[in-house]
């Protein structure tokens, strides 16, 4: 069976992660899984690599909202020389729904997945356009919907039944290890001190004004400390302006985006992740595997703590109460290697998630996965 996924690009972000987890883990002889995208910078080398082994194709197509109807036409025609019967979309909000008006055309098994809780773009007038398209889409027959979690669902449907597929993650590559926290540590030349880290792509949404912020007072007070911020993104420039400001560019450290995050939460004391909004973020998923301490905004869903290692604060709260945060988790002895064992426990085992996929795939029975509005 063909599928062919719609999402922005081939970055490094959740969406990606899920893509390239459950493309690893799915028999590629019985799902061809090929792509369609707009941003042609193919940063996450992972998918393009397993693109490139399993002989799946990269479609590239004019960008939204630029030119519509260039965009309609070229999907259009990719649908019709490509046998492809289902299309799964991903997005963080409905609006661009030129994917699903021309596979609603076509008469293909349409899939629309939601990543997010709000619009990363578009302000007010994008969220009026959404809840618009919410209108005409969730009336669309032959179209499943799925989202990576509760609110997710809720922002991209309304009140129609939604899935629930979960981020799942192959454990084994993401457990703690010491020889993983020894090479970052020597890659970065940092022996000795606390290691604060953020994974993320640098967006209104991640608050990296607060991450710096927050860090700033903590350095105060612990000089032999660091933040080393993973990602990339519109606001990078903007945040390496701030720290110059502050004085603290030895301390604050832009590793850039990276194909092996994994290795990174081993080195880390602390995860800062005070989002303003989110939907359920696949990075706080994979750090608890590594027993990595996490301290996140209540902006966040309390679903995402799976092993009571999160601690939650809100935006509202001093500055203070962060950074004593901070400081209680990092003096906090404890066995990182036993958080595997407890999340292979969890929902978020890959196993179970290729059974559903393969359901919702396969049209089989699926509405028995629905989640429970009620």
């Amino acid at each position: 069976m063909k599928v062919l996924h719609f999402i922005y690009g081939l970055n490094i972000g959740g969406a990606e992660s899920y893509i390239y987890n459950m493309m690893n883990a799915i028999n590629q002889e019985e799902w061809k899984f090929d792509f369609v995208i707009q941003d042609d910078k193919l940063e996450n080398k992972k998918i393009v690599d397993l693109c490139r082994n399993t002989k799946a194709k990269i479609h590239k197509i004019e960008r939204f909202p630029r030119r519509i109807f260039i965009q309609y036409k070229q999907l259009q025609n990719i649908l019709d020389d490509e046998a492809y019967e289902i299309i799964h979309i991903h997005m963080n909000s409905l609006l661009n729904i030129i994917p699903i008006l021309v596979a609603k055309k076509k008469k293909m098994r349409i899939i629309i997945h939601s990543h997010n809780t709000q619009n990363n773009i578009g302000g007010i007038f994008g969220k009026i356009i959404h809840y618009i398209n919410r209108f005409i889409v969730t009336r669309y027959s032959n179209t499943i919907f799925v989202a990576c979690g509760v609110e997710a669902g809720k922002w991209m449907f309304g009140k129609k039944n939604f899935i629930i597929l979960d981020n799942a993650i192959p454990m084994e590559e993401y457990a703690y290890k010491k020889e993983n926290r020894k090479q970052i540590r020597n890659e970065l030349s940092i022996n000795k001190g606390t290691i604060i880290g953020h994974v993320g792509r640098f967006v209104e949404a991640k608050n990296h004004q607060f991450i710096i912020k927050c860090f700033n007072e903590y350095l105060k007070k612990h000089e032999d400390s660091y933040l080393v911020l993973l990602g990339d993104g519109p606001m990078k420039s903007t945040i390496e302006k701030v720290v110059q400001q502050l004085g603290i560019t030895h301390n604050v450290i832009f590793e850039g985006n990276s194909q092996d995050v994994c290795n990174y939460y081993s080195a880390f004391d602390c995860l800062l992740f005070p989002s303003i909004f989110e939907g359920l973020p696949f990075v706080l998923i994979e750090a608890q595997i590594s027993g990595l301490p996490i301290i996140c905004s209540t902006n966040v869903t309390k679903d995402v703590d799976l092993v009571n290692n999160i601690k939650f604060l809100s935006l509202e709260q001093d500055i203070q109460e962060w950074v004593r945060e901070i400081e209680n988790v990092v003096n906090l002895e404890s066995n990182r290697e036993k958080y595997l064992n407890e999340m292979q426990k969890t929902k978020y085992n890959i196993d179970i998630s290729v059974i559903k996929l393969k359901k919702i795939y396969k049209g089989d029975d699926y509405e028995s996965l629905y989640y429970n509005m009620q």
